[in-house]
């Protein structure tokens, strides 16, 4: 279709994003040409989410009878975790600094505001998507901090069944555990087609400052950061 900007005219492609059956997403890439100059534009449309980046952009008419174009389409896995590596960086100093649990519950932490966000603040689009830099700091002080706490302080003997349990905990059942759960109660929040999001986000909100609360009365870890294998092991707390 053929759209006007404000200082140019367009050839708009609808482009419907599918897997397995189920619709992804509906793309709207352009090709647009400004009066103040001959040359065209694209302009790509881009659908990102945390596995990865999904490109297209319209290339040229094929000029044949169906009025067809050509299409360019990328697939970037992984794109919007490269920004996740300065924060693995800032991670280092910060378990020095701060230790286990304090490091562990700053990522909790931010599970909770994000939640909380999303149930009070729906509809501050800035707000919302300046949280999203929570979700890496989430990652990087809690999931990533848990993966180097075993590594450093549980025996050699035993790491490697100790990061199986956690990745079956948090990747398996935890991810079951949540579906289990949150479906059924977006269904029951859910009437005459509205969901009550509010209410929906306010659980997980709830549930992870509980998880807030028994981390820092029960979780005793080593006080100091990790250890080389060369310095004296820290025993399992």
């Amino acid at each position: 279709s053929e759209v006007t900007g404000p200082n140019y005219v367009a050839k708009r492609a609808e482009v419907l994003v599918m897997r397995h059956g189920d619709t992804v997403t509906t793309l709207f890439p352009e090709k647009r040409r400004y009066p103040s100059t001959a040359m065209p534009m694209t302009e790509a449309a881009i659908d990102t989410n945390l596995w990865r980046d999904l490109y297209v952009s319209l290339g040229e008419p094929l000029n044949n009878p169906a009025q067809e174009w050509s299409m360019r389409f990328y697939l970037k896995p992984f794109l919007s975790w490269i920004w996740l590596g300065v924060l693995m960086m800032v991670l280092g100093g910060v378990l020095a600094k701060f230790g286990w649990r304090k490091t562990m519950l700053v990522g909790i932490a931010g599970h909770a505001l994000r939640f909380a966000i999303y149930a009070f603040f729906p509809q501050n689009q800035p707000l919302i998507i300046l949280v999203q830099v929570l979700h890496g700091i989430c990652y990087a002080f809690f999931f990533a901090t848990v993966y180097i706490f075993i590594d450093a302080v549980f025996p050699k003997d035993v790491r490697a069944s100790a990061q199986g349990w956690f990745n079956l905990l948090i990747l398996g059942l935890g991810d079951l555990a949540a579906k289990w759960l949150f479906l059924p109660l977006a269904a029951s929040l859910t009437k005459d087609g509205v969901t009550d999001y509010k209410t929906l986000f306010l659980v997980p909100t709830g549930m992870a400052l509980g998880a807030i609360i028994l981390l820092a009365l029960f979780f005793r870890p080593p006080s100091f950061g990790p250890e080389g294998e060369s310095s004296a092991s820290a025993a399992p707390h």
